[in-house]
């Protein structure tokens, strides 16, 4: 990770030997879910949650390159997770399940993005890597069963999302807290709108591309529909 940043810092460094760097700072969310796949006794699962709601914030570099294209990265602290709900209903059992978790990362997009003049205000498009690396989290679950013959039964159960890469087999039955792997990485998509006084709105997706399971068996994967509400400053002559 450290090394990823040192990159990104020269490359800047590089650019802006002949180019007006500007630096800005933007707020705003992130719409996450995973997606997952599980093997066991030859058969494969896949689903997919639904998107859970997370909060962002961050910095970024203009960098022009050329009068149209610019080297955009941005250093976020950035909510990721999942809703989780799941239904099944047969003759004898009905079982109903809901959960959640949030996982908090620093990020790193490195974009590159195409700006084209739209009255007196900037469009532009981008697209790029981002790498993030996980630093804490939480999750909570709720399990409703119901037998017949049977009372009604509820398991609930809660606790912290460990960045430490462990597998099922490495602890023990009773630890609640949940496992996974720190480094994801993956890529970008997005769009935006600046105005001349500096201030911009931007909408994108990114999908992963790494599996922060740590389990032979089974995979995880982050994505997110995310939008930002910024301020460039020096913005009246940035791309």
């Amino acid at each position: 990770m450290k090394k990823l940043i040192m990159s990104a810092a020269l490359a800047v460094l590089a650019t802006g030997v002949t180019a007006q760097i500007n630096f800005g700072a933007h707020l705003g969310g992130n719409f996450a879910n995973l997606q997952g796949e599980r093997t066991e006794s030859g058969t494969t699962t896949k689903g997919l949650t639904k998107p859970k709601f997370g909060f962002l914030a961050g910095v970024v570099a203009v960098v022009p390159v050329t009068h149209v294209i610019s080297f955009r990265p941005e250093l976020n602290i950035i909510q990721k997770g999942y809703n989780a709900n799941y239904n099944k209903t047969d003759a004898t059992m009905s079982l109903a399940s809901t959960g959640e978790g949030t996982f908090n990362f620093i990020e790193l997009p490195l974009n590159f993005v195409y700006s084209f003049p739209s009255g007196a205000n900037t469009f532009y498009l981008g697209i790029g890597p981002s790498v993030s690396y996980g630093l804490s989290g939480k999750y909570n679950y709720t399990i409703n069963t119901t037998m017949s013959g049977y009372p009604p039964q509820t398991l609930s159960g809660n606790g912290h999302v460990r960045f430490d890469g462990k597998k099922d087999s490495e602890i023990s039955a009773s630890d609640p807290d949940k496992h996974i792997k720190a480094l994801d990485f993956g890529g970008n998509i997005l769009a935006g709108y600046k105005f001349p006084g500096g201030i911009y709105f931007q909408a994108g997706y990114t999908m992963g591309f790494n599996d922060i399971d740590p389990n032979p068996n089974s995979s995880l994967k982050t994505n997110g529909a995310n939008f930002k509400v910024g301020y460039i400053f020096g913005g009246k002559t940035g791309n």
